[in-house]
């Protein structure tokens, strides 16, 4: 029996072929999604339209497939009229429109999306590390308890260098402000005393122009800039353990830059006696001056803190939301940070106020709602660091510091016991060791903990803990 053919623009007749068809059907689309635009704005297009397919014209009806239920029901709420009066102007007559979901359109939107928020995630990290170098003075900074101490020694270093605080080491975790501090010292110090030259390098930045001067035969032109200095700023001291080369040209430069009262600041994330393979002579000149401990900051400060980023972002953040987002990341300043650069991110990309349901709604992924898996290895790490005073970066890296060792198998066990983590992805997580080796580490604690009461104890209780705050 022979059906009589549907009559629309969604159906092939005589010698058409699907492939003609989806061509007109695409050529009206494209025609109304221009009127769309006019209608709605290009920013309401992008995010709720842009990823809207139309499927059929049949009988006087549009069929337009969404990617998701909740993109439908708000553009039958928002843009129904618009969307109707659009395809009627590309059609010619009167259209009815009927919005379906298409699953497969998910995927393609999140892609977009996310390429999108990426795009404009960096450009808002650009804007803030640019804000945050333009006004790198220490009035731009944020003076809390943990940091007071440092914050005025290094003022005085600036109004008198190489004096009462030389050298000046900064120790501490990471997201304490260490850098920051030292950033602003060294623009405050090229802003007072402009006829004097000053340098900011990373420890890896100095090791790696050292060995290119060694291998080109330039080390007199190395060492001459360097011995030249008035101000030299050095960073993340603790990438320096085991390098016996550079620790001795280091060593070389300190003493004759204090001898001659040049003004040197450090910072690092261990303490100079706390760094693996130091020679001994360092951490001597490094602590000959003043030391002082940057804390992290309490939730109220980071709450501070995070309030004077989104200021110079020139977007407005409550409190009740910077709240959130330091709770949601454990008070952990990096993690607190990169959340409000994202969140401001989505609310650029959508034009939506930064509000808590905004948050809360899953709308914006900002890493908050931490998996379970992350947050009990986020406890181990915390107390395995705390008690054995090991730096979390050489706590994972492979490095076979006898300091080290022992906190490491301790992590690897706890993370198998606790979170039930593979000896596969133990392997991978600590250096991308041998599966022999994630084994053999979780074997030694076990036989440990058997023969050794205050390693019993510990493992207790730091089980406990993870459990009960997990």
């Amino acid at each position: 029996m022979n059906e009589e053919p549907e009559e629309g623009v969604g159906l092939a007749t005589g010698e058409e072929s699907a492939m003609n068809v989806s061509t007109l059907l695409g050529e009206l689309w494209e025609k109304a999604s221009g009127d769309l635009r006019k209608r709605v704005g290009e920013r309401s297009f992008d995010l709720w339209l842009a990823h809207a397919r139309p499927r059929s014209l049949l009988r006087g009806t549009l069929t337009v497939a969404v990617p998701n239920l909740f993109i439908r029901n708000w553009l039958e709420e928002h843009y129904a009229d618009d969307l109707r009066k659009a395809a009627e102007s590309a059609v010619g007559t009167r259209v009815e429109i009927d919005l379906v979901v298409d699953g497969s359109l998910s995927k393609e939107m999140r892609e977009t999306r996310m390429k999108a928020l990426e795009t404009l995630e960096a450009e808002v990290g650009s804007r803030l590390g640019a804000g945050e170098r333009s006004a790198a003075s220490f009035a731009s900074l944020v003076e809390l308890p943990g940091n007071r101490v440092a914050f005025r020694a290094a003022r005085q270093c600036v109004t008198e260098p190489g004096r009462l605080y030389n050298p000046l080491f900064l120790h501490g975790q990471e997201g304490a402000g260490k850098t920051e501090l030292l950033r602003a010292t060294q623009k405050e110090f090229h802003k007072r005393w402009p006829g004097k030259s000053t340098l900011y390098l990373t420890l890896e930045q100095f090791k790696n122009r050292f060995i290119f001067a060694s291998r080109k035969h330039l080390l007199d032109r190395f060492r001459d800039g360097l011995h030249a200095l008035d101000l030299l700023v050095l960073d993340d001291l603790q990438t320096l353990s085991g390098r016996i080369g550079t620790q001795a040209e280091l060593e070389s430069l300190l003493r004759d830059l204090l001898g001659r009262k040049k003004q040197v600041i450090v910072a690092s994330r261990l303490h100079p006696r706390e760094i693996p393979a130091l020679t001994e002579g360092l951490p001597t000149i490094l602590l000959s001056g003043m030391s002082s401990l940057m804390e992290l900051p309490s939730p109220a400060d980071l709450v501070q803190v995070l309030s004077d980023k989104a200021t110079r972002l020139r977007t407005p953040v409550s409190k009740d939301v910077l709240s959130l987002i330091v709770q949601s990341t454990g008070c952990r300043p990096g993690k607190a940070v990169q959340a409000l650069r994202k969140i401001v991110a989505f609310a650029t990309l959508s034009g939506k106020p930064i509000t808590v349901d905004l948050i809360t709604g899953g709308e914006v992924d900002a890493g908050l709602v931490e998996d379970q898996g992350d947050k009990i290895r986020g406890k181990i790490e915390d107390l395995v660091t705390w008690h054995f005073k090991v730096d979390r970066e050489l706590l994972y890296s492979k490095r076979k510091f006898k300091s080290v060792q022992q906190p490491r198998r301790l992590c690897m066990y706890l993370l198998r016991e606790c979170a039930d983590v593979s000896h596969h992805e133990l392997a991978r997580l600590f250096g991308n060791r041998s599966l022999v080796s994630a084994v053999s580490s979780v074997r030694r604690v076990e036989r440990e903990i058997a023969t050794d009461p205050r390693l019993r104890g510990l493992v207790t209780e730091f089980t406990r803990r993870v459990r009960e705050e997990a």
